[in-house]
């Protein structure tokens, strides 16, 4: 009995802590302790640290994103999974991309591309960004695709779109700036072309009618 006592005691309390709120007399009421505590103590940090120590069969990236107005005006990387860590041209465990900016990133990037591929995902990219800044769905349309100089050989010809996975909590810094971590993953799109094939050469395809 002692212990069944404890164990629901423990789930209030972990209710009470990271429940959003509680309603009463049919008013929803906030919980404004739940809603720092996930915010400081669980969902950018933990985002963070999951993705420093992430394994992961793509290349995932925590980024913080600044807003001002309708615009983007920064872009820094804050944690990077292994796979992320080798996308870039680092050792799986390195620390180097940490704080790196857009430009940084894309500057490392560029050296194992050729031009005219560099440019087409470079303005692909900006497109994005402009429409995640303006609160527009942001989606890639133009993947990464390496050449022969990568660094680490499992990477040279490969073709990796990125896809914004999540976007954090935006918090407010001042009346018209905030910051939010995005959840940005380069997809590895060579598994994912034979599957796409099948279904493109199918007669029952996803979204077309039997009839």
């Amino acid at each position: 009995m002692t212990n069944s006592w404890i164990i629901n005691a423990v789930i209030m309390l972990v209710f009470l802590l990271l429940g959003g709120g509680v309603t009463v007399g049919g008013l929803y009421v906030k919980n404004p302790f739940s809603d720092w505590l996930k915010q400081e103590l669980i969902e950018d940090r933990y985002i963070i640290q999951r993705f420093n120590q992430l394994q992961s069969y793509h290349a995932a990236t925590a980024v913080l994103a600044v807003k001002k107005g309708d615009k983007l005006t920064g872009a820094t990387l804050r944690g990077a999974s292994t796979k992320a860590n080798e996308f870039f041209g680092k050792r799986a465990e390195s620390k180097d991309l940490t704080d790196k900016n857009g430009q940084e990133l894309m500057n490392l990037l560029r050296e194992w591309m050729n031009p005219d591929d560099y440019d087409a995902f470079l303005k692909d990219q900006n497109k994005l960004f402009a429409q995640y800044g303006a609160d527009q769905e942001a989606h890639a349309k133009v993947p990464v695709i390496f050449n022969d100089k990568h660094p680490n050989g499992s990477y040279r010809h490969g073709i990796f779109l990125p896809v914004i996975v999540s976007l954090g909590s935006e918090e407010k810094k001042k009346s018209d700036e905030s910051e939010q971590i995005l959840e940005i993953t380069y997809l590895d799109l060579k598994p994912f072309i034979p599957i796409v094939e099948k279904y493109k050469n199918s007669p029952d395809r996803l979204g077309e009618s039997k009839a």
